[in-house]
């Protein structure tokens, strides 16, 4: 049983991600996805970073991807009531992000709120936003995620773990429902991302049986592979996002964009549970059981 709590709860209706340099096709993805093995697709060439003078904005990328999710189930943004943005990009603290997505997308103006979780902050923010929605607070709620991961300045934008740095944005847009479809996160600092995972499956009152798909916060490697099978023990025929493989490592960003790009490939997993897990450089995880719109 997938864990909820009182008489509403929230759900992802729609996901969206937006690549500024790579168009994402079906065609192009097939084979870019396994269960198991190690055979990790490097990024194609050119995905590692803008072209000189072909940059977009961090709001710009963010707000494309919010009104992308919006429309992709008929939903004006004008009645979408508050904008929540992850982001390890900004360089300027004082800069509201949140605001700068808002204010490009159509409608009145709306609250907007910057989310700052280092590795987690998507999942944060998707927490923020289940609980704005389930407590009545708002009826919809877009959570974004916008990197320039060149710009971050960590060891993970530096190459150290062998992805290649990138840019874009991704959201997801969260309406009230019956039935519970985001379960609240584990968090952790010191632990493994498997160890967090395994923690989430277990808030959510699931098997790691039920898991269909995992969605990283980077390409899952050999290592987080490895981790999967020995202590989440998840079902052989787990689907495995891998659209870092194609478009490398946009940070934050990467876990809806991932999803997008998931759910092309795959329709079939749409109403199926994914695991989804933050991590990053590590500075700290989460992980959360959200059901696929």
């Amino acid at each position: 049983m997938f864990v909820g709590w009182g008489s509403r709860h929230a759900q992802i209706r729609s996901v969206a991600g937006y690549h500024p340099h790579r168009a994402i096709v079906p065609a192009a993805l097939s084979g870019a996805y396994a269960a198991q093995g190690d055979q990790a697709r490097r990024p194609a060439a050119g995905t590692d970073g803008p072209p000189p003078g072909t940059e977009e904005s961090l709001a710009s990328m963010g707000a494309r991807a919010a009104a992308d999710a919006a429309a992709r189930v008929g939903v004006d943004t004008d009645d979408v009531d508050c904008v929540l943005v992850a982001s390890l990009s900004k360089r300027d603290q004082r800069q509201h992000l949140a605001h700068a997505v808002a204010d490009r997308l159509e409608g009145t103006p709306r609250a907007a709120l910057d989310v700052d979780a280092t590795s987690g902050g998507f999942c944060s923010a998707l927490e923020l936003g289940r609980c704005l929605v389930s407590a009545s607070t708002y009826d919809r709620v877009l959570v974004v995620g916008a990197e320039r991961a060149h710009d971050t300045g960590t060891a993970e934008a530096a190459g150290t773990t062998g992805l290649h740095s990138a840019a874009g944005g991704g959201a997801v847009l969260l309406e009230a429902g019956d039935e519970p479809g985001i379960c609240t996160p584990a968090w952790g600092e010191g632990a493994t991302p498997a160890q967090v995972a395994r923690a989430a499956v277990k808030r959510a009152g699931l098997r790691t049986q039920d898991i269909r798909a995992l969605v990283s916060h980077r390409h899952p490697d050999g290592r987080v592979r490895r981790e999967a099978a020995t202590l989440l023990s998840l079902a052989r025929d787990v689907t495995v996002a891998h659209d870092a493989c194609l478009s490398g490592s946009a940070s934050i960003a990467s876990i809806p964009m991932a999803i997008a790009t998931l759910l092309a490939e795959f329709p079939a997993l749409s109403g199926e549970l994914a695991l989804l897990v933050g991590f990053g450089a590590e500075l700290s995880l989460a992980a959360q059981v959200v059901r696929l719109p």
